[in-house]
């Protein structure tokens, strides 16, 4: 994605993300595809529950 950098390590491993955010704001879509995906990334080792359960919880 363009206006993105990643900033690396010693042993190159990824470490922070650099934003231009004068190309985030030409283009709000680009900046929900960035959230959705940092949020999965955050998300990504917590416990999984079935579909039927997080149905559910959402009727609730």
């Amino acid at each position: 994605m363009k206006g993105l950098a990643f900033l690396t390590d010693e042993t190159n491993n990824r470490k922070l993300l650099q934003i231009d955010m004068d190309k985030l704001v030409k283009n709000p879509d680009l900046f929900g595809d960035l959230m959705d995906i940092i949020i999965c990334e955050t998300r990504k080792k917590e416990p999984k529950i079935s579909w039927k359960k997080a149905k559910k919880k959402l009727n609730k």
